[in-house]
């Protein structure tokens, strides 16, 4: 009879964190796994980075998932889930001792508050690491080698320059629209359109509409500027990568409306032309994945996750 304590951990690399596209109770999943540690049993991890329930305000929640497998009806096993800074240090932990049937899930709803602030200080290269610990028995540790999985959120970065000629002579809710080939969907376009509105309040306020090449995308960051005598002035910038409920910043007003724009045509108009450089952020849908296991080559595989 097997003595000691067997011990299996799974390392879980999620690259371009911040780009997720996962909403409120959508989930991100984790690496498919089984252990012979636990009986044969199957598993995967569930990240969801904006909360499993509407109730939570900020945090992520992260839970193993007992999967269909071979394994006795009910398994139990103690298991610790971590997410790790990318330096390696320890940012939330929680440890558990529980019995799963199939298709259960256990762990925590309010995991670990996670803002802007939070991953510019811990997580500067914009990687988060899940670790999982799962063990059976006490005394001498017998561990297998861990299950390292990187997961990199797509992202596509788009610049371009929306130029205008006879700014002056655009109408009220006339649109200007360009089209910018995305680079990694082919036959596919970026939509940029700017318009004024007519309001006696504000001179004219000047929108801009970016539409994504494809219906996977979602607008992440947008920063637009415009460029006078060779300078930019910086007119607006939004990212909603960290919002709790995702803002939509599609379609935004400019800080300087039209009236303004004409009252300094000199410095913002050249020969009546317009000229606004634009930068987009995209998360693409897609999830790319390499698993590593300890002395073995990696695989890659692709999964698709628009749906």
């Amino acid at each position: 009879m097997d003595r000691g304590k067997k011990e299996a951990t799974i390392l879980w690399y999620i690259e371009n964190y911040s780009f997720c596209k996962q909403e409120k109770e959508e989930a991100l999943l984790g690496p498919y796994f089984e252990t012979e540690e636990l009986e044969g049993t199957a598993w995967c991890l569930l990240f969801f980075p904006r909360g499993s329930t509407k109730a939570e305000k900020g945090f992520i929640s992260l839970y193993i998932y007992r999967e269909d497998d071979n394994g006795p009806e009910y398994v139990s096993t103690k298991f610790e889930l971590s997410i790790l800074a990318e330096d390696g240090s320890v940012l939330s932990s929680k440890e558990y001792d529980r019995s799963f049937e199939r298709w259960q899930m256990k762990g925590s709803d309010d995991f670990l508050k996670i803002d802007e602030s939070f991953c510019l200080r811990n997580l500067p290269r914009d990687i988060l690491t899940v670790r999982c610990k799962m063990w059976r028995g006490e005394g001498e540790v017998h561990r297998v080698a861990p299950i390292c999985v990187r997961t990199r959120i797509g992202v596509e970065t788009i610049s371009f320059r929306h130029e205008v000629d006879n700014f002056s002579a655009l109408k009220p809710n006339q649109k200007h629209t360009i089209r910018i080939p995305s680079h990694l969907q082919k036959d596919c376009f970026v939509t940029s359109s700017l318009y004024f509105t007519v309001d006696s309040c504000l001179d004219g306020e000047m929108m801009v509409q970016i539409t994504p090449p494809a219906d996977s995308y979602i607008l992440c960051k947008r920063r637009i500027s415009l460029l006078q005598l060779g300078y930019e002035i910086w007119c607006r910038k939004d990212d909603n990568r960290f919002d709790v409920e995702r803002k939509d910043i599609q379609e935004l007003p400019l800080s300087l409306t039209r009236q303004e724009i004409l009252n300094k045509e000199i410095e913002y108009l050249q020969n009546d032309k317009l000229i606004l450089l634009c930068e987009c952020s995209f998360s693409t849908g897609y999830v790319y994945e390499n698993t590593e296991e300890a002395e073995k080559q990696c695989t890659s595989s692709m999964r698709d996750e628009r749906k």
